[in-house]
């Protein structure tokens, strides 16, 4: 059974449409990820060398295990967002002579064989060679080897366990990723030291054979939770793939814009279902904390407040809005059909990056305590991602719209994008550049500020006439893109 399945994962990857249409993409990454793997392989064997030059008092092995319960913290945030858990496989089987519990032992293995798990062998394994079996009696290196092997192992449960729970209690998951970003952060902010208090305790946890011991206990511990949670929701309607993720979620607040409000409330649904839109917006929130790691204070160029402006601002709308159309791939002509507007579908679709790009502006409010200016750069550029960012990105979508399988994961991901999609960002940046730029030779760099506002403004006041424009598009190439949608083309 076990060479069957696979079998049949081999078949599926052989013919996936990334590997034979994307042949070009697929060779570009190949080499990228040669590219990370030799930096990884130069970063282990150098680690033990850098360490002793920049820290000479200090122990390169303890100062290295701190450094790699840091790397941790970060690694469970990222697998969370980007690796591609195989779970749903498992509905393929069900109605198959297949147990369930050996389809959970068989995914809950497969998860091992990840990018994520591999990426830190290429620098644990050069520098465990190079710096640790030299300086380290054979017995403690190994345990020093296990133990890290197994923390990477607890990792990759434990994100797999919170990216499945996280469709029937997702307040656990933003529980447990929140306080790991508020360490991270005072770490980076200096309030805490992180590696001042883990260095110590690194030969009790990581060079010591009852911490080895009791670390393993704990892996099995972690993949048993895993093993049971994916047995007991393995059913055909399994909410595995959290397909019902926002039944805890009424959006009752789209309920006041009409039947707008109608497909308002869809698109959200939409993105709070499915991981690759939802990815969108974690990665916008997390973007909103960026200025604050910098320092507002340090932004005295009103080139780089514009910049950063918009995409504070306009984070959802550059990232969701490059596939606007394209995410309902799966429903297109059900749309088609339905007795509903075209105009009011459009419609939707504006006032809901609208509204994105008005919530992250009010969450980026409070960076006025630390530079008024930016304050007002902030209100400015909210205002010309609505009336300019939106309308153009609704346009161009019509023209670069190419079907998108929701069920697919999102690490390395490039389904539904092309040329088009890169190229957008030149009408959206570009002007205010321009307008920077002329504003600047006069002197007078403060009214560009106040013109990007104006311009926005006269598009929000406008934007009827815009979406209109779309709508005619649209209607003239809706069986165009009824077809692109249908394809993988």
């Amino acid at each position: 059974m076990i060479r069957k399945l696979l079998s049949h994962d081999w078949k599926a990857l052989r013919r996936s449409t990334f590997f034979t249409k994307s042949i070009l993409a697929t060779i570009g990454l190949g080499f990228l990820a040669l590219y990370f793997f030799l930096m990884a392989i130069a970063v282990g064997v150098g680690a033990g060398f850098m360490i002793k030059e920049a820290y000479p008092e200090k122990d390169a092995l303890q100062l290295f295990s701190s450094f790699f319960v840091i790397y941790l913290f970060g690694d469970l945030m990222i697998r969370f967002l980007f690796q591609k858990y195989p779970s749903i496989a498992i509905q393929k089987y069900l109605t198959l002579n297949v147990s369930k519990r050996f389809l959970s032992h068989y995914v809950s293995i497969k998860s091992i064989f990840s990018f994520f798990n591999f990426f830190p062998l290429f620098v644990i394994i050069p520098f465990f060679f190079i710096s640790v079996i030299g300086d380290y009696s054979t017995s403690d290196s190994f345990s020093w080897l296990i133990t890290v092997l197994s923390f990477i192992l607890i990792n990759n449960f434990l994100s797999y366990y919170l990216d499945r729970i996280f469709g029937k209690q997702p307040v656990i998951s933003f529980i447990i990723l929140g306080l790991i970003s508020t360490l991270l952060f005072l770490h980076y902010k200096g309030y805490i030291d992180i590696l001042g208090f883990i260095e110590p305790l690194t030969p009790l946890i990581f060079i010591n054979w009852i911490s080895t011991v009791i670390i393993i206990f704990i892996v099995i511990a972690v993949y048993y939770l895993l093993y049971t949670f994916l047995r007991n929701n393995a059913y055909l309607d399994s909410e595995n793939d959290k397909q019902n993720t926002s039944s805890a979620i009424s959006f009752s607040l789209f309920n006041q814009f009409g039947d707008i409000g109608k497909w308002m409330q869809l698109e959200a649904k939409l993105i709070w279902r499915n991981k690759r839109p939802r990815q969108f917006l974690y990665v916008t929130l997390l973007f909103m904390f960026y200025p604050f790691m910098i320092g507002v204070k340090n932004f005295d160029s009103n080139l780089v407040m514009i910049l950063l402006g918009i995409f504070l601002t306009g984070a959802f709308i550059m990232n969701y809005g490059q596939l606007l159309l394209a995410w309902n791939s799966a429903h297109f002509n059900l749309i088609l059909t339905q007795n509903f507007p075209l105009k009011k579908y459009l419609r939707s679709k504006y006032y809901l990056l609208a509204m994105s790009s008005f919530a992250l502006s009010f969450l980026a409010l409070p960076y006025g305590f630390f530079n008024i200016k930016f304050l007002l750069v902030v209100i400015a550029m909210c205002c010309y991602n609505v009336g300019i960012t939106i309308p153009i990105y609704l346009f161009l979508s019509i023209y670069a719209a190419k079907r998108i399988d929701l069920k697919k994961g999102t690490s390395f991901n490039y389904e539904g994008y092309g040329v088009l999609h890169f190229l957008i960002i030149l009408p959206v940046m570009l002007p205010p550049l321009l307008v920077y730029l002329i504003f600047y030779f006069l002197d007078l760099p403060d009214l560009a500020i106040l013109l990007l506002f104006i311009v926005g403004v006269a598009g929000i006041l406008f934007r009827e006439k815009t979406i209109d424009k779309s709508i005619e598009k649209l209607k003239e190439r809706k069986y165009i893109l009824q077809t692109n949608l249908n394809t993988d083309a």
